[in-house]
Parts: structure tokens; C-alpha cells; sequence
């Protein structure tokens, strides 16, 4: 019995079948992937990066903690889950275990909170 799928197997047929189901398993694992993720946000943010990024500031300096020795912060909206929350992620300069932290603000009522490193 022959086998197309014989590794041995060179002939010119076998070759371009194979190259065909390769892109095939390609397109299809591409595809798979790219199901999970919307471009679609189901809500809309009341406040701008600039200003979360003020607060978030403001938040982590009331805790006494000293900004200098954090990299300019990063923030995404419903960074985890469609939440209503912003996150603004704090690295520290000095590359030790836990020295980052992360404010967490909702968007609709303005609550923040730190969490994480430190």
C-alpha cells in the first residue's frame, strides 16, 4: 500500500500534497487564534490614559511611594476582562523580584487601589 505520507517518499506529487496540507494547518491554526480576540470593546472609557495615569500617580505617592524609582507607567483599559477597570503598571528601575506594582482604577466611580510587588 502507498502512503503519501511516507517521509522516504520524494516524488514531485508528495512534496507539493504536503506543502498544500502545511498551509492549510496554517491558515486554520491562524484562524483559531485569532477567534479569541475582539477588536470590539463593549465599553467605552469615561477618562483618557493622561488623565488615569495623573491619578494613578496621585494614588501611589499618597501610599508614600516614590516614583523616581519607577519607569514612566504603562496603562491599559479592561486589561483582564471587559471590567470597566484601568490598570497602570509600575516597573522599577532597579531590576529586583517585586519591585513593580500596579494601580487598578474603575473607570466609572474613580476608585483606585495598588496591587501587586512593592
Amino acid at each position: 500500500m502507498h502512503s503519501s505520507w511516507n517521509v522516504e517518499d520524494r516524488s514531485p506529487g508528495t512534496d507539493m500534497d504536503f506543502c498544500r496540507l502545511m498551509l492549510c494547518v496554517a491558515v486554520f491554526c491562524g484562524s483559531l487564534l485569532g477567534c479569541g480576540q475582539s477588536t470590539h470593546r463593549h465599553h467605552s472609557p469615561r477618562f483618557s490614559p493622561e488623565q488615569i495615569i495623573l491619578v494613578a500617580n496621585q494614588v501611589a505617592v499618597k501610599a508614600n511611594i516614590d516614583l523616581s524609582k519607577y519607569k514612566a507607567p504603562e496603562v491599559e483599559f479592561e486589561y483582564i476582562e471587559e471590567d470597566w477597570n484601568w490598570a497602570v503598571f509600575y516597573e522599577g528601575i532597579e531590576p529586583i523580584i517585586g519591585n513593580h506594582f500596579t494601580v487598578i482604577i474603575d473607570d466609572r466611580t474613580g476608585f483606585a487601589r495598588i496591587v501587586g510587588g512593592l
